[in-house]
């Protein structure tokens, strides 16, 4: 009885540890796609921020010719009974 119980304590033993080694692994792999996805999005971020800088400048040196033209439009907002609520905003509308 007594061989029964160690026999049965040793498969388990070893299936712990089988389980121990196949998480192990998991967990390599899971680091590895991780190191990969992060790398990834680093490029990503970098040329992400070159186009950022790109469009600050492009901001900078005003709008690029596009065909588009840019009209100033005033819109009133507030309370239209009582015009000292009302406020003046100015927006820039491109139409193409």
């Amino acid at each position: 009885m007594e061989e029964a119980k160690v026999s049965c304590l040793q498969q388990e033993s070893l299936a712990f540890r089988i389980q121990a080694e196949e998480a192990q692994r998991n967990l390599a792999q899971a680091h590895d796609q991780l190191d990969q996805i992060m790398a990834e999005t680093q490029s990503q971020r970098e040329m992400a921020d070159g186009k950022d800088v790109e469009l600050q400048a492009e901001d900078l040196n005003g709008p690029k010719e596009t065909g588009t033209r840019q009209h100033k439009h005033q819109v009133l907002t507030g309370d239209s009974k009582n015009p000292r609520n009302m406020c003046q905003i100015n927006q820039n509308v491109d139409y193409q």
